[in-house]
C-alpha cells in the first residue's frame, strides 16, 4: 500500500465509525508492505513512522513493478 496525497494522513484518523489506523496495523500484521509518499509528508508537516514509512516515486514504481494486482482509490 502506498499513501499519497491525503492518505498520509489516514494513521491520525479515528472516528466512531472508521478505524484507518487499525485497519493499516492489521495489513502490517499480514504481512503487507505499506510506504507513504515523502513529499506528502513534508508538505503537511508530518513525520514518518511505522504507520507511513517514508518513501519515494521510486519506491512506488517497484512496488507496482512487483505487484500481481494494483488498485487506486481517489
Amino acid at each position: 500500500m502506498f499513501l499519497l496525497g491525503d492518505g498520509v494522513e489516514a494513521a491520525t484518523v479515528e472516528t466512531e465509525t472508521f478505524n484507518p489506523r487499525g485497519v493499516m496495523r492489521k495489513f502490517l500484521a499480514d504481512d503487507g508492505e505499506l510506504l507513504a509518499c515523502g513529499t506528502c509528508l513534508d508538505a503537511r508537516d508530518l513525520e514518518a513512522g511505522d504507520l507511513r514509512p517514508r518513501a519515494t516515486m521510486g519506491d512506488l514504481l517497484d512496488l507496482v513493478e512487483r505487484a500481481d494486482e494494483v488498485v487506486t482509490i481517489g
